[in-house]
């Protein structure tokens, strides 16, 4: 039954549907088919970034390792600081200095919860850098 099976469960149950490519010319047949090839884009995408996230992972931790012990910073954060700064890591010395307009600087929206993002429900956790 559908309600029970998590976001993912159903993308993977679409993406192993059989096309039959017979019926092309029904609209639920055309319909199926169109799914199944939007759910496994979707599964190849998750790997693809499964995949960069663990090439990213040593990168950030080698070159920004102090922004890591930092509180509330994890990966993703500090490896956007990094390519924020660029070559200028003086730019990271506080908020205010990274914004152009500081005095116009808006607060960063919150962060999303696991049911607003498809990247947060399918983020794999990540352990502290080594």
């Amino acid at each position: 039954m559908v309600p029970s099976l998590t976001r993912m469960q159903l993308i993977r149950t679409v993406a192993a549907w059989r096309s039959d490519y017979d019926d092309v010319d029904h609209p639920a047949t055309a319909t199926r088919i169109a799914m199944r090839s939007l759910a496994r884009r979707i599964l190849e995408r998750n790997d693809e970034i499964a995949d960069l996230d663990d090439l990213i992972e040593p990168l950030v931790c080698d070159v920004g390792a102090a922004l890591l012990q930092r509180p509330c910073i994890g990966i993703e954060t500090a490896g956007q600081l990094l390519v924020t700064a660029g070559g200028n890591p003086e730019r990271l010395r506080s908020e205010a200095a990274c914004c152009p307009a500081p005095h116009r600087c808006p607060l960063p929206p919150a962060r999303p919860t696991g049911t607003d993002s498809t990247a947060t429900a399918t983020a794999r956790p990540t352990g502290p850098c080594t």
